[in-house]
């Protein structure tokens, strides 16, 4: 619950920076500004939405007094919008993923604890009810020692994100391509469900969409700990899905991220038990994300995704990257 009044400088205007605007916009208590470069992206969001100020560059945006900043820019711009905001003693959600490479991490960590501001980052299946909920069960060990993982996702991309090719999305260098834009968030999941990746091999390929020469197809391999794990994505399949499954000594939980449930199986049984099941409007996730965060503010709470969690999903996801594009791990036949 928002218990105060809330200023959000949301920091770009492209398809995430909207959603942002838009769900922190509807909490009680909130009023949303945005920097956002483009002329025609200013005009079109301030005739839209309830912006108290907008400015096409940072430093006359961070003119204005804030209680926090939500960074929405292509990755390789988040630390340093990040270091800059928390030096001002601006608390900081950052989209995911932190970063395109380990540049200046140290240094945003830094900043942060000197000033004491609050710093998340939005991977945003964390904020999903039935994640959560599946979180605690496995908590409470009700899926026995865990075995094995398994993801399975894909969507046809273009129907969700048709400029996609003219976006950050076209360029590994600002945060694009399957494993950084969307694996990021599967590996993401994983790790707080079942604890960080130790091992990756991967493979991957770009197959199938047009106007952009990354990675569209990926397949990894990995070990979390004694966990052995899969995870197989493409950005082309007609039905949209993302599936979890874990697979213990006493049952088995399968997670669907798009219908937001999860069931469980447990051994010597063939039946699945729904234990959480909540269709709810896409905004609803990200409502809740905000609305953690600023939770956290206010110290009834903690983000949802710590910054030293999201630099480890990072340090997993440039080990995937160098791995997909290296011959030396295959084993050839003839």
């Amino acid at each position: 619950m928002v218990d105060r009044s809330f200023h959000v400088l949301i920091i770009g205007g492209g398809s995430i920076g909207e959603r942002h605007l838009r769900c922190f916009g509807r909490l009680p208590k909130v009023c949303v500004s945005l920097c956002e470069p483009h002329k025609d992206t200013r005009t079109r969001l301030k005739k839209m939405y309830d912006i108290t100020h907008v400015e096409a560059d940072l430093e006359d945006a961070l003119s204005h007094h804030y209680d926090a900043a939500v960074i929405c820019t292509p990755a390789n711009l988040h630390v340093d919008m990040a270091i800059r905001c928390a030096s001002l003693g601006l608390n900081v959600l950052i989209e995911k993923p932190i970063s395109t490479s380990e540049e200046r991490l140290g240094e945003l960590v830094s900043e942060i604890e000197k000033n004491k501001v609050i710093c998340g980052v939005a991977y945003t299946y964390r904020s999903f009810s039935s994640v959560r909920d599946l979180h605690s069960a496995l908590e409470r060990n009700e899926l026995g020692q865990i075995r094995q993982l398994t993801v399975q996702a894909g969507q046809e991309f273009p129907r969700y994100r048709p400029t996609y090719a003219s976006t950050y999305y076209a360029s590994h260098n600002s945060g694009g391509g399957a494993i950084q834009d969307v694996l990021t968030h599967l590996i993401d999941c994983a790790s707080y469900l079942v604890g960080p990746a130790t091992k990756v091999c991967a493979d991957a390929a770009h197959l199938c969409m047009h106007g952009v020469n990354v990675e569209d197809t990926v397949h990894v391999l990995a070990r979390h700990g004694k966990i052995l794990a899969c995870y197989t994505l493409n950005q082309y399949q007609a039905p949209n899905e993302t599936l979890f499954t874990i697979v213990g000594s006493s049952a088995t939980a399968r997670l669907e991220i798009v219908q937001n449930s999860w069931s469980i199986m447990a051994a010597n049984s063939e039946t699945w038990k729904v234990r959480h099941i909540q269709p709810v409007e896409r905004d609803i996730h990200f409502i809740n994300q905000a609305r953690y965060f600023l939770d956290a503010i206010q110290g009834k709470g903690t983000v949802t995704c710590t910054i030293k969690e999201a630099i480890s999903t990072l340090k997993v996801t440039l080990s995937i990257l160098e791995s997909a594009f290296t011959e030396e791990k295959w084993q050839q036949l003839s």
